[in-house]
């Protein structure tokens, strides 16, 4: 399940993405997004936390793109346990 939410003439976005485990009745994925565009660039935040079994991951990315180049800052990070 996800959904979408665009403000401020379409200059902030944000987005909520929810996987649920149905047989195990429990959410296994979930994450959000947020995203400033400017003119020619954009800034990213993205945090999630992913719950397989017994294994648990928290992670986070910071991104800065550029309007005709791309992503050019891709830093993330996160911690797992089992």
């Amino acid at each position: 399940m996800a959904s979408a939410l665009t403000l401020a003439d379409e200059k902030v976005s944000l987005k909520h993405t929810l996987e649920r485990d149905l047989k195990k009745k429990a959410w296994r994925d979930r994450s959000l997004t947020f995203w400033y565009h400017g003119s020619c660039f954009s800034l990213g935040f993205e945090a999630g936390k992913r719950t397989i079994g017994t294994f648990t991951d928290s992670q986070y990315r910071f991104l800065v793109s550029l309007k005709g180049v791309g992503t050019v800052v891709d830093l993330w990070g996160g911690t797992g346990t089992y």
